[in-house]
């Protein structure tokens, strides 16, 4: 007891000390600054104002001699920086364009270029980036090619202005001019940076500098091993042996139950985001792999894959892309509209008129491409929704379909529209507004395929009720339906709107707008109304409307009567529609329920893999579970988690269905096991796409792209729907129980084991 009571003593005396020192210090003070006051005024009675300046004066009493060394050099230097220049501040940027941006710049004095805040400059070159990115995506007649050239050109002058040190004050985010430089593919501007920034201070030559330069390298088609070198410096320029540990494949965490760990969130983790894409793009696949299977245990929720899945998705094929975006999707970090769009337009490819079964595959895959997306919290953008909505009117075409009898007909028409409405309720509940192009179809393909002219006149409605005023294609996508409706009232009504909507625009109608008046008279069976029309159509010249109202007509008369489709195969589409439908109203279940995508992923009841897990690296979720600990935990340091304790053994999906996250150390479980299945795919994927290779180059052909080398036949028959799933179970194959162990080996599957530590055995890591 003597110990605490003596220090809580002499903790007494020298709060008491201090409390002299502080009442010596302001008498002191207070004298000298009346003193002062006195001298300079003579004696007033004005109330004493109290400034730093005669608190300063105040340190050269005794007072000031016997205080604390630390407490006056704290006060000093804050006098000291009261008396320094502030940063220069520029006026607010996101509303200025281009011209003023430049002006607001180039008006900068030398000084006050010298002040400009390390903030101010990032918003200067970011909104550099907004003006280039947004030229970059308007329509080609709109663009204004100036643009990106002076935004560029700017760029330069502040590239220059950094490596004469103008910008003194400007430090971590000066990386981001090599962003700008690598978005635009400015490679000479953006070496001659880089070889500059790398020679600077550690604050500004950072991780996310080197991260910026790995992607930069990596754009430009360097040498892998020159990249890695950049890496290992990027490593050696933080904490060395800290960063190179966690940054290795076979490190482990001191706690896998917990999201944020002192040091482990502070890790550079956009250095390893960089060298997977690299590795990816130079088909250094295992080693990217295993890179991002350390990404995700020291970052489970996946923000940075998330960041970066836009750049991952377009290097692998279909399989492995799903996976990855399945896997983001789970974490409940939505990836970003380019990850989704990237995805459906590796799907997108494989929908085909002419292979029934797969185009309403293609599509139910797609609608829960965007139940993972919303349900992870992501946007679902309006064009690729479009996508999946015009999908769907495009059934009516499907081969055969088109040919049905008038009953086949509009059995099929009437189910397939029943799922189109609801699916558009659906989408527009999430904020979603269907384009102009999903009424223009759907007039085609249901009034106009389907003989359903109410659908034409709901469709005009709901884009009228949505702001959508009628344009050209409108007009042609009346005609075209109302030739098949034989309904020449209509035709007429929709070839008077095209003509005065063309003359509006002071145009006339064109060769395509006569070639589809043609077809619909004569679908309509009235050949001599189209020349009529086109007759009063004194700019057109008449040999030519004469060749294509003859070529029509030849090619309707030449055309073969086609057989007519049995019922099985108008079963056969009903039933795929059928399953569409369900999978429509299970989004909206999840919707509805406000269930969480990471438990229904886990619980198998999301479509995770677009193909069987392989029996290769299937063990049972005990065995699975004792293997995770020992390749993630240090026996040494750390027990292995019991197995009733191990991570995710205590989830139950059946009891547990309210809880609103699943555990931090399931979700690392969980990544681990997809990444066993990316390694083992991807080795089949490589190892397909380095035959088709070697095939092109004998044959003297290009060699294809890892996307082109996509198989959807590879998925075809594998359940890809959500109400496939609604059940739980997934699509794991191979063993089920502890039956199947090999009781001789200590009940253990060392086929699997092996087979997983095969996948896992560092190769070649920087």
């Amino acid at each position: 007891m003597s110990n605490p009571l003596q220090r809580l003593c002499l903790l007494e005396r020298q709060t008491q000390q201090q409390r002299s020192w502080l009442d010596a210090f302001r008498r002191s003070s207070r004298t000298v600054a009346i003193w002062s006051h006195g001298c300079t005024t003579g004696r007033s009675t004005s109330p004493i104002t109290w400034s730093s300046s005669s608190l300063q004066r105040g340190y050269t009493t005794q007072a000031t001699k016997t205080a604390p060394k630390s407490y006056r050099t704290r006060h000093l230097q804050f006098t000291k920086g009261e008396r320094e220049p502030k940063p220069r501040q520029l006026p607010q940027l996101k509303f200025k364009n281009l011209d003023e941006i430049i002006e607001i710049y180039d008006g900068l004095t030398p000084t006050q270029k010298s002040l400009l805040s390390d903030s101010n400059y990032f918003a200067l070159v970011n909104q550099l980036r907004t003006q280039i990115s947004l030229e970059k995506f308007k329509p080609e007649q709109q663009r204004d090619r100036s643009i990106p050239e002076r935004s560029l050109a700017l760029g330069e002058r502040i590239a220059s202005d950094l490596r004469n040190s103008h910008l003194s004050k400007v430090g971590p985010s000066t990386f981001v001019l090599l962003t700008l430089f690598t978005e635009t593919q400015t490679w000479d501007a953006g070496n001659k940076f880089w070889a500059w920034l790398r020679e600077q201070n550690d604050i500004v030559a950072s991780a996310k500098a080197y991260s910026s330069a790995i992607r930069m390298l990596a754009a430009q088609d360097t040498d892998l091993a020159e990249i890695k070198s950049v890496y290992q410096e990027a490593l050696s320029r933080s904490n060395a042996n800290f960063v190179t540990y966690h940054f290795s494949p076979a490190s482990v965490l001191p706690d896998r139950t917990q999201e944020h760990q002192s040091g482990i969130d502070e890790l550079p983790t956009s250095l390893l985001s960089s060298i997977i894409i690299a590795r990816l793009q130079r088909g250094d696949t295992k080693n990217a792999y295993l890179a991002l299977d350390t990404l995700l245990r020291l970052k489970p929720r996946g923000v940075a894959l998330a960041k970066h899945l836009s750049e991952i998705l377009p290097e692998r094929p279909l399989i492995e892309a799903w996976a990855l975006f399945a896997m983001s999707c789970r974490t409940k970090v939505g990836p970003a509209n380019l990850a989704f769009r990237a995805i459906i337009s590796l799907v997108k490819p494989a929908v085909t008129l002419e292979d029934r079964n797969r185009h309403v595959l293609v599509i139910r895959a797609m609608l829960s491409a965007a139940y993972m997306q919303a349900g992870a919290g992501g946007v679902l953008v309006n064009n690729v929704i479009s996508e999946i909505l015009i999908a769907v009117t495009q059934i009516m075409r499907l081969d055969g379909a088109s040919n049905l009898p008038a009953d086949q007909r509009e059995l099929l028409a009437s189910a397939v529209h029943e799922v189109y409405e609801s699916m558009s309720v659906l989408f527009v509940k999430l904020g979603v507004t269907p384009s102009l192009s999903v009424y223009h179809s759907a007039i085609v393909n249901f009034a106009g395929q389907g003989r359903r002219k109410e659908s034409m006149t709901l469709a005009l409605e709901h884009a009228e009720a949505l702001g959508y005023k009628p344009t050209i294609i409108t007009h042609r996508s009346v005609i075209t339906a109302a030739g098949q409706l034989q309904d020449v009232d209509t035709i007429a009504s929709g070839w008077k709107s095209l003509v005065e909507e063309r003359a509006r625009l002071n145009q006339y109608p064109d060769a395509t707008d006569a070639h589809i008046l043609t077809k619909a008279a004569l679908l309509a069976d009235k050949p001599e109304f189209a020349r009529a029309m086109l007759a009063e159509m004194t700019h057109l010249d008449t040999a030519e409307v004469a060749r294509v109202v003859s070529r029509i007509v030849e090619s309707e008369e030449t055309r073969e009567t086609e057989a007519l489709p049995s019922r099985a195969l108008v079963e056969d589409i009903l039933t795929d529609v059928g399953r569409l439908n369900e999978d429509v109203k299970v989004f909206q279940q999840y919707i509805d329920r406000g269930e969480s995508i990471d438990q229904l992923a886990i619980s198998g009841k999301l479509p995770m893999t677009l193909t069987q897990i392989s029996d290769k690296i299937v063990l049972p979720e005990a065995e699975m579970h004792r293997m995770y600990d020992e390749l993630t935990t240090d026996p040494t340091s750390l027990p292995i988690l019991p197995e009733s304790t191990s991570p995710g053994s205590s989830f139950d999906p059946q009891t547990n269905e309210s809880s609103p996250s699943i555990p931090i150390a399931t979700l690392r479980y969980e990544n681990w096991k997809t990444m066993n299945y990316l390694l083992e795919i991807s080795q089949r994927s490589d190892a397909a796409y380095n035959a088709a290779v070697d095939e092109a180059i004998a044959m003297g052909k290009r060699p294809p792209t890892r996307a082109e080398m996509s198989a959807v036949g590879e998925f075809k028959g594998v359940p890809v729907g959500l109400s496939d799933f609604k059940d739980g179970g997934g699509l794991v194959t191979g063993v089920g129980g502890d039956e199947v162990l090999d009781d001789m080996n200590g009940g253990l599957n060392f086929g699997a084991r092996q087979r997983i530590l095969e996948l896992r055995r560092i190769e070649d890591q920087p």
